[in-house]
């Protein structure tokens, strides 16, 4: 059975996520979807300020009283894993190396993908044909710390769709396109995810539901998705 959780989508330095905090603090399973920093330009958030914001994600995952899980998005890997070729158009470059320290110092508290009983978590999504392409057993990514992370999988995280620019027709799980999944996904397994920003509410594309859209969710004990500030179903 599903327990209750709280899903936080796409941050970029947005401070959204405290509309949580409260049942953070209390101890409420929380799943962050990753993408912590380079905020939009036209949003009128500082660097300095989503690094600020970063840090108090932090704080409040090693807090020993929450139960956070911090996944990891695609402008994380930037930081993380510079030297694979991963590159976003709104790094932060000045604030790069604290970025950079503040991401490897807290390594084993992020992940590529989480999961309770049939609902998968992940940046962007778990494509079926990525596993196959790159060799992959979705075990080997599920709840796993990035430290532990083999460099295979490391290196196909640069997998990317056309949707995005790409060459592929699949991208990696900080990489999909949510409209990649609308002819294939994990069988009956429901797939949340973020990345793929939504103007206003979120998307269902077969079995996968993309959050990305500034608003924190509530996972009831049945695994509905509902917005948190009114308890309405997704």
């Amino acid at each position: 059975m599903n327990k209750e959780r709280i899903v936080i989508p796409d941050v970029h330095g947005r401070k959204f996520w405290k509309d949580a905090l409260e049942y953070i603090k209390s101890g409420v399973p929380t799943i962050f979807l990753g993408d912590y920093l380079d905020p939009y330009s036209y949003e009128s958030i500082t660097p300095e300020q989503a690094i600020d914001n970063f840090e108090e994600i932090l704080e409040v995952a090693k807090d020993k009283n929450t139960n956070v899980t911090l996944l990891t998005g695609n402008h994380d890997c930037t930081y993380i894993y510079p030297e694979e070729g991963i590159c976003e158009c709104r790094t932060d470059y000045l604030g790069f190396p604290k970025i950079q320290k503040l991401f490897r110092d807290n390594l084993d508290l992020f992940s590529l993908a989480t999961t309770d009983g049939n609902i998968l978590y992940s940046h962007a999504g778990i494509h079926k044909d990525w596993l196959n392409f790159v060799g992959i057993k979705e075990e080997n990514i599920i709840d796993q710390p990035l430290s532990r992370l083999s460099h295979k999988i490391i290196d196909s995280l640069l997998v990317v769709s056309w949707y995005r620019g790409g060459w592929g027709d699949y991208g990696s799980p900080v990489w999909a396109d949510v409209r990649e999944f609308s002819k294939n996904s994990l069988g009956d397994i429901t797939q949340v995810v973020g990345h793929t920003q939504q103007e206003e509410k979120p998307v269902h594309v077969g079995n996968v539901i993309c959050l990305d859209c500034r608003e924190c969710f509530y996972i009831d004990p049945e695994g509905d998705v509902r917005y948190l500030k009114d308890d309405i179903a997704v």
